[in-house]
């Protein structure tokens, strides 16, 4: 009797920090945490988002606020071992075969930020063996 192949899935997750409230918030503050999970074969991770560069870095982002599109706050993607992907533009990649890592949303830079809602929505991806 065959047995199917149960094709693997990657899995996200965005856990977003504790509310800040408007006024100073400092460089490095971390605004939520985020982990990808892939079991099958793969050379590492790509997260990235949609959302406006801010600069020439792949990984620093400019936030527009939903109450006012004039309200902004500029963030970053950073881990451990992860890197901007300056090839593609898309975010960072962390180059590893491990099942699991973890990366993190923090404030870029020391920042005045007005009160408004912000939202925080991340692609990722399992790099093949191809795309290392």
């Amino acid at each position: 009797m065959p047995i199917a192949n149960a094709v693997e899935k990657l899995q996200t997750t965005l856990r977003v920090g504790t509310y800040f409230r408007a006024g100073h918030v400092p460089d490095g503050m971390v605004l939520a945490q985020g982990w990808v999970t892939y079991h099958g074969s793969h050379s590492g991770f790509r997260v990235w988002s949609d959302e406006q560069k801010a600069g020439n870095t792949p990984t620093v982002l400019l936030l527009s606020g939903q109450q006012d599109p004039r309200h902004h706050i500029q963030v970053r993607l950073e881990g451990e071992g992860w890197q901007p992907d300056t090839v593609n533009g898309r975010g960072a990649i962390l180059r590893t075969a491990a099942d699991n890592a973890s990366f993190s949303v923090v404030v870029d830079g020391n920042q005045e930020v007005p009160a408004d809602t912000w939202t925080l929505d991340f692609k990722a991806c399992a790099l093949t063996h191809e795309e290392a």
